[in-house]
């Protein structure tokens, strides 16, 4: 009886951490630093800019969305990750490849390097 209610007050404590305000919070644990590698892309785009309506080559197209606010990401053969972080060495590799180093969490990569 004693382990249910120190079970119960414990699952309390954590959903009332996660509450905020009227809304719901998440809680992303990031886990160690990986190196993934793929192409520079943003997530407006994502694997190919054919569908944009002016004639812009895949850097100048991942700069220009970015430049009005479109998160980069980083495509990969078997995914796509949304990067944060490091703008300026991410503007720098748009439209190449890349290799990425950071805190990986689902499909999010905190970015602490850029390699090209």
């Amino acid at each position: 009886m004693k382990t249910r209610r120190l079970a119960a007050i414990a699952l309390a404590a954590l959903v009332s951490e996660t509450l905020v305000g009227s809304g719901l919070s998440r809680t992303v644990v990031f886990a160690a630093e990986q190196t993934v590698t793929g192409t520079v892309s943003d997530a407006a785009c994502g694997k190919s800019h054919a569908g944009m309506p002016k004639p812009l080559s895949d850097r100048e197209c991942t700069q220009d969305c970015a430049s009005k606010g479109t998160p980069y990401v980083l495509v990969t053969d078997a995914r796509i990750y949304k990067l944060t972080g490091h703008a300026g060495d991410l503007k720098a590799a748009a439209g190449r490849a890349a290799t990425i180093t950071g805190d990986v969490s689902g499909d999010t990569i905190r970015v602490t390097r850029v390699q090209r």
